[in-house]
Order: C-alpha cells, then structure tokens, then sequence
C-alpha cells in the first residue's frame, strides 16, 4: 500500500470511529497491524540561534531506520530528540504533512527557547 493509501484509509477510518461508525473490528485491526515502519528518516539540524548546549553543529546529520531498527534512537541531545518523536513516528508509519512545501519533511524547533535550534525531519525512503 503506497503512503498515499494509507493515509486515505486511516483518514477513513479514524473519521468513522470518531463518528461512531465504526468499532475496532478484526479488519481494522488487520489493517492497523499490517501499518510497519517501513520507512528511514534522517534528521538534519539546519540552524542555530545562540548555542546549542548539546554541542550539535549545522549539518550534523543522523539517520532514523524503519523496520527491525526502530528502537535505537540516535546520538542526540535528549530534550530535542523528545520534540521530534512525534514527527519521527509520522514519516515512519507513512504519514505525510500536506501543508508543507515538501509533504515528507517538516521544520522542527528545538525546546530550547533561548537558543534557537531548527532541525528537518525528513523520509527518505523504504528500508
């Protein structure tokens, strides 16, 4: 199933269990356990506001790996690892963000407000 599907269907199916349309059931489930992270994504820090208390340089680079590998998370500093999780976990179960230039990469900042960390999480292909 292309990442295209797959999001149509989940679209589908989470506006139908919202609804109360539809339960759980086995081929939702199915369909659910059948979703694998599929998908490597890198991490690329773009741009830095002050300092990084990390030591992280511009263009340091780490690789996330779908599949078997999932579960090492990189060398990274731990708090701006934690705000990009969530859009990790996105691009590796297929998910894309439509409003973005690229709909398979998106900016994200680090927590650190006194220094300004950008980051790009981006899919870079199946494993």
């Amino acid at each position: 199933m292309s990442v295209e599907e797959n999001t149509v269907t989940m679209r589908h199916i989470f506006k139908e269990v919202r609804e109360g349309k539809r339960r759980i059931d086995a081929e939702t489930l199915q369909f659910l356990t059948n979703l694998k992270t599929d998908y490597d994504v890198v991490i690329k820090l773009l741009s830095i506001g002050g300092v990084c208390p990390a030591k992280h340089k511009v263009g340091d680079e780490w690789v996330m790996k779908g599949g078997d590998d999932l579960w090492r998370t990189p060398n990274m500093c731990m708090f701006a690892f934690s705000a990009l999780y969530p859009n990790i976990q996105m691009l590796m179960y297929g998910g894309s963000y439509p409003w973005e230039p690229d709909s398979e990469a998106v900016l994200v900042p680090c927590p650190d407000s006194r220094n300004s960390v950008v980051f790009e999480v981006k899919r870079i292909g199946k494993v």
